[in-house]
């Protein structure tokens, strides 16, 4: 068995025609992601769209459980009758809906996902250089310490998730609009301080609706991290038709589970969170089969009775450096995650100072859930990468290196600009998708076109990126690993959005704090393939080798010790 195998891989990774390797494997990863972007999309769509239409007046119900029902129908009748005072918020049950399904779930997905990827994506690095280099030892000890820490880590993390999601709503919810006079109609009597603590809370139910999907999207923590390892590790072994199937099986049922709760049952947004650990425990469960079938035909090297042995196994060597792999995908989500929940506050009062009217219109938008669409596709192009490079460089064949990084973003390149154009030629001219997104006047269609226009051509830039994410993980360059990952959401992040807040207050101009998240992937990436094309420059150049160990020695605090970043033989 161990020949065949070893043979099916190396025709796999080590000799098939680098084009077709990435069809064979990029394409199927890029699809299995964007598949995770579909179903977001239509769980999005559909709790958007059918749950303010069920029967249930859920703004009503959450000021009537805070016993404010007579605050409800007092602001109502103002608003009812002053259809043009500027508030941020209004009586409209679908706009209380969008709110926390587009601006506050969406952080948590990608925070979510980013823990599926800590341990997994180490590991697999590891697992496929044991399987380049012949290591069975390894690759018995990878499969081992990696089952157990994922396991342990989606414990702590399912954990740590449910007691800190209520702070974190509450830190991503901008509540610094105020309302200082009333004017207009006011038959009610309605004061300055009603309005003010309706917009209070009218901001806590949304947060309420948050936590209601969010709870159970925490609750598939461990399925979505035993996913990923099993997904990592049998594309390892070059297979990839089944868990591609397997995926779109759970993600066909997520979206039947979807109209079951929410349409039939009538579940709410809760329904939507429901459907979406149903999802995860499927295709968890579903991948967990085939390795039993794979097993009993004895066709890979991912064994079941390894996770049983317990002598010498151990090894925190293993787990350190699977953590530290894993880490760059882990913390790139992560902080693009952060990101998102600062950028929603400073985004917010940006606008307030400049145009509140402006303020209300893009608040009540809603694209991110077609960004959504088709942003984790683009990291899924790094996972079907992954195993070429890490495969090859294990074999020191660094000219497959080379192609696979290319070839990667050639995909994503093609892939932003197929996109582009799907997105272009049909959301601008559908008047339903129009609706369904809240864009109702002119100014929003047109506000939500900048929008668009920010979020969508971020993509290619993105596809400048992928390489880099996965030519330092896959090399097992830790520390050029973790810079690459924080580059975008940390490192350039920051600096940017408060200069793009400032001028944007200076030139009284909106655009250009929408523009702010464009702006940031343009910078990022271009970094980030500066940074890769060095990386592989060091391969082939020997002058370039000994500048860079010299700039490594100058910072080692302990100079006796020699080491190179790169050694090519």
């Amino acid at each position: 068995m161990n020949s065949l195998n070893e043979k099916k891989i190396f025709d796999v990774y080590g000799k098939m025609n680098i084009w077709k390797l990435g069809l064979n494997v990029i394409i199927p990863s890029l699809l299995l992601t964007l598949l995770f972007g579909i179903y977001i999309f239509v769980d999005q769509m559909i709790i958007i769209n059918l749950v303010p239409n069920d029967g249930h007046n859920y703004l009503l119900n959450w000021f009537t459980s805070q016993n404010q029902a007579d605050l409800y129908n007092r602001v109502s009748d103002y608003i009812a009758q002053n259809p043009n005072e500027n508030l941020v918020v209004s009586n409209n049950i679908h706009g209380f809906i969008v709110y926390p399904t587009s601006n506050l779930i969406g952080p948590f997905s990608l925070i979510i996902l980013s823990f599926g990827y800590f341990i997994s994506a180490g590991s697999a690095v590891i697992f496929s250089k044991a399987l380049a280099t012949k290591d069975y030892q390894l690759k018995d000890k990878v499969l081992w310490n990696s089952f157990y820490a994922t396991i342990a880590f989606s414990v702590v993390a399912t954990i740590i998730m449910v007691l800190i999601q209520n702070s974190v709503l509450n830190l991503m919810v901008s509540k610094t609009h105020t309302v200082t006079t009333v004017i207009g109609n006011n038959s009610e009597g309605v004061t300055a301080a009603d309005l003010n603590n309706y917009l209070t809370l009218w901001y806590n139910g949304t947060i309420d609706l948050a936590n209601q999907y969010i709870y159970w999207m925490n609750g598939a923590i461990l399925f979505s991290c035993l996913s990923n390892l099993f997904v990592f590790f049998i594309r390892a072994e070059g297979y990839n038709l089944w868990i591609t199937l397997i995926g779109i099986f759970a993600n066909i049922a997520n979206i039947i589970f979807d109209v079951i709760l929410i349409v039939v049952l009538k579940k709410g947004i809760m329904g939507g969170g429901i459907a979406t650990f149903l999802g995860q425990f499927l295709n968890c469960f579903g991948l967990l089969v085939y390795l039993v079938i794979l097993n009993h035909k004895d066709k890979t090297f991912i064994k079941f009775r390894s996770l049983f042995k317990i002598k010498d196994c151990f090894s925190a060597k293993i787990i350190f450096d699977s953590f530290l792999l894993g880490s760059s995908t882990f913390l790139r989500k992560l902080s693009s995650a952060v990101a998102n929940i600062v950028y929603v506050p400073v985004f917010m009062a940006t606008m307030q100072a400049i145009s509140p009217v402006a303020l209300n219109s893009y608040s009540q938008l809603a694209p991110t859930p077609i960004y959504n669409l088709f942003y984790f596709a683009i990291f899924g192009i790094i996972d079907g990468m992954r195993p070429i490079i890490s495969y090859n460089y294990s074999q020191k064949n660094y000219k497959r290196v080379k192609e696979g990084f290319w070839i990667g973003i050639f995909t994503a390149i093609v892939y932003s600009f197929i996109v582009i154009s799907l997105v272009f030629s049909i959301v601008p001219n559908n008047n339903a998708i129009l609706k369904s997104l809240n864009a109702n006047s002119d100014y929003d269609k047109q506000n939500l076109f900048y929008l668009m226009l920010s979020q969508m051509w971020q993509f290619p830039f993105l596809a400048l990126s992928v390489g880099g994410l996965a030519l330092f993980q896959s090399t097992n360059k830790k520390t050029w690993n973790i810079i690459a990952s924080l580059t975008p959401g940390v490192f350039c992040f920051y600096p940017i959005i408060f200069i793009m807040s400032s001028i944007a207050i200076q030139t009284n101009a909106v655009t250009v704090m929408v523009f702010t998240g464009f702006t940031n992937n343009v910078v990022s990436s271009f970094v980030l393939l500066a940074y890769s094309i060095y990386f592989i420059a060091l391969f082939s150049n020997k002058k370039l080798q000994d500048f860079n160990n010299k700039i490594v020695k100058f910072f080692q605090f302990n100079k006796k010790t020699k080491y190179k970043t790169i050694q090519i033989k």
